[in-house]
């Protein structure tokens, strides 16, 4: 009752159990979409029938398989690129990756791929269900991509990026401080992500205050934007990072 909230409709709804593995659908009739019916306990319960009907076969047998790729972890291959940090920001590695994604035997079994190129059209918004694999880089650094059954094909998700301690990679200025007037932390416990972000924001044209050389232990770091104004000139953004300990 409650995914049917559009009223006095009826729906379609498709209820999947990703931790048994099954999917099932519903054609739902709503009586009182969320409201009270006289004479009963006023409690705002959606009232109506839920009748269960077959799943369309396609529809099916794309779940099934959706079901088993979603979630993977899954090494890249020698002959790619060695950290996400060579990824951002580079069109050719990140059609690399995805065309990874796309073939490899470990991310699919081929099987998802030939499933949906034999679909003549897609029968349902499988833009509400989120196929993702997850792919580490020999640094240990990695990301999520997410499967576009409509292109059919895997694309990187920017906001989640990172490197091997957890830390959002940015592709842009912008996105090293989440914005302008705002800021965003980062914490390193591995070195080689620490001179690999100095380097890289820098490429941004980020300002590095402090020091940026050998560091030990965790790093904490700082980046702000803000808008500087000098007299007798226009104001302009900076964004600066620097360490915190």
């Amino acid at each position: 009752m409650e995914a049917a909230q559009n009223g006095y409709t009826y729906d379609e709804v498709f209820v999947i159990n990703q931790t048994d593995g099954f999917m099932k659908k519903f054609i739902v009739t709503v009586d009182a979409g969320g409201g009270d019916i006289p004479d009963q306990i006023p409690d705002g319960t959606s009232y109506g029938t839920a009748t269960e009907v077959a799943v369309p076969d396609p529809v099916l047998e794309y779940f099934s398989v959706a079901l088993m790729v979603n979630g993977r972890i899954i090494a890249m291959a020698p002959g790619l690129p060695g950290s996400m940090y060579d990824v951002v920001n580079n069109p050719s590695a990140d059609y690399a990756l995805s065309e990874y994604a796309k073939t490899t035997q470990q991310a699919e079994d081929n099987i998802l791929w030939r499933v949906l190129s034999s679909l003549e059209f897609i029968p349902i918004d499988f833009s509400k269900f989120d196929i993702a694999i997850k792919l580490t880089a020999s640094d240990q650094s990695f990301a999520t991509l997410v499967y576009d059954p409509v292109a059919k094909k895997w694309y990187r998700l920017k906001e989640d990026t990172r490197d091997s301690g957890g830390n959002i990679i940015p592709s842009t200025k912008s996105e090293v401080t989440g914005g302008t007037d705002s800021f965003r932390q980062y914490n390193f416990t591995n070195g080689n992500d620490f001179t690999r972000f100095v380097q890289h924001v820098g490429n941004l044209g980020v300002v590095f205050v402090g020091s940026v050389g050998n560091v030990s232990g965790t790093v904490g770091v700082v980046c702000t934007s803000i808008i500087k104004s000098t007299e007798g000139q226009e104001s302009r953004e900076e964004t600066q990072c620097s360490t915190t300990n």
